[in-house]
């Protein structure tokens, strides 16, 4: 930070910040949630209720830490959100997949009996894996981000003022 970007109030350095993140958080919900709800709403309603609403969880944690970013960019912190949500990501992940074992039960029957249930099975573990693995990256590159962000910090000349000796 310059010292003309010091002299200003703390209000005029914040407010830009506050509408970028904002904007992005927009841009990222409708990306995230709402684009795919307008896409695949017909089809929610096949899939059980526990896998529509993980659907409002992970646009909520990935807007939440986009937003978050965005108001912490310029510092450390920034990259330390950007591992946080690739964890997070590969927990609700490793959640709705059920560790890559899915098994779902659907009654198909009408009436009160209900005699037809289709079971399904799947094995998605290396899907799972894939996921993971690319999300992995994604971690190693906000470490090394970190690590520059720091490096670059370390490189700037510091200016010691220094008294006079009469």
């Amino acid at each position: 930070m310059d010292e003309a970007e010091k002299r200003r109030p703390l209000w005029r350095r914040l407010v830009p910040k506050i509408f970028k993140a904002a904007l992005f958080g927009a841009l990222k919900f409708f990306v995230m949630f709402f684009l795919p709800m307008m896409l695949l709403g017909p089809l929610l309603a096949v899939f059980p209720v526990g896998y529509s609403s993980l659907i409002y969880v992970f646009a909520a944690v990935e807007v939440s830490f986009t937003v978050a970013g965005q108001l912490l960019s310029g510092t450390i912190f920034q990259h330390a959100l950007n591992i946080a949500k690739t964890f997070t990501r590969i927990a609700i992940f490793i959640y709705a997949l059920n560790g890559g074992l899915l098994d779902l039960t659907m009654p198909m029957g009408m009436g009160p009996t209900q005699a037809v249930v289709i079971r399904l099975a799947v094995d998605l573990r290396v899907y799972l894996a894939m996921l993971i693995s690319v999300d992995m990256v994604g971690v190693a590159q906000g470490i090394l981000q970190a690590v520059n962000f720091l490096a670059e910090g370390a490189e700037k000349p510091v200016f010691v003022p220094h008294k006079e000796s009469t």
